[in-house]
């Protein structure tokens, strides 16, 4: 999951074609923008849709975009942000349209879409390294070594044929330890529930 963004306040010039949403409520973005400050994802999801009747386009979408990203509703992330960035483009510091590519490219990521994610880092590098902390640089760096690494894999896919149980057991540190066997040798795994992506070394994988 991404650190945490800043809200930026969007002012929509009344009478925009297309929009039929009531100008912005100030108490309700600021509930909403205090909750996602504070990552209080469950209560802003909970709010949101108390309020959301309250915000004009551009705000409903900014927050439905992070909700629709933290519980994993990737492809209307995707579209969020298309639609955002879109519509109100001029209207928003290069800080914010940074964090809304870096939202829209861990989406892409958790969808597999691996080459859109690296395009998504690069673009930002590109356009925005200049509102961006050091700090944040190089966590975007390193996102892009791993997804750039992966940008020619094919999307995984999980095949479920029927039920089973798994046996595990905690190691010392109270992580979770799965063994599976191949060939003739058993191996434990971690299972971190927390983790974006896992890896092995080649040549633990050829062994």
């Amino acid at each position: 999951m991404i650190s945490k963004y800043h809200l930026f306040l969007i002012a929509i010039v009344a009478g925009i074609a297309g929009c039929t949403r009531p100008s912005n409520n100030p108490g309700s973005v600021k509930k909403l923008k205090d909750l996602l400050d504070k990552n209080e994802y469950f209560k802003l999801d909970a709010k949101f849709k108390l309020l959301a009747d309250s915000l004009d386009d551009s705000n409903r979408l900014y927050f439905k975009s992070y909700l629709d990203n933290v519980f994993n509703r990737n492809e209307e992330c995707i579209k969020d942000v298309d639609s955002l960035l879109k519509q109100t483009s001029s209207q928003f510091p290069d800080s914010i349209k940074s964090n809304l590519k870096q939202l829209q490219g861990d989406s892409f990521f958790k969808t597999y879409q691996y080459a859109k994610a690296a395009q998504c880092d690069s673009n930002i590098l590109k356009l925005y390294k200049h509102a961006l902390r050091k700090d944040v640089i190089d966590d975007i760096n390193n996102d892009l070594l791993i997804r750039n690494a992966l940008k020619n894999i094919p999307a995984q896919q999980t095949i479920i044929k029927s039920n089973t149980t798994i046996p595990w057991k905690k190691d010392k540190i109270g992580l979770i330890e799965i063994p599976f066997k191949t060939n003739s040798q058993t191996f434990e795994g971690i299972f971190d529930t927390r983790a974006n992506i896992s890896s092995i070394t080649q040549t633990y994988a050829k062994s």
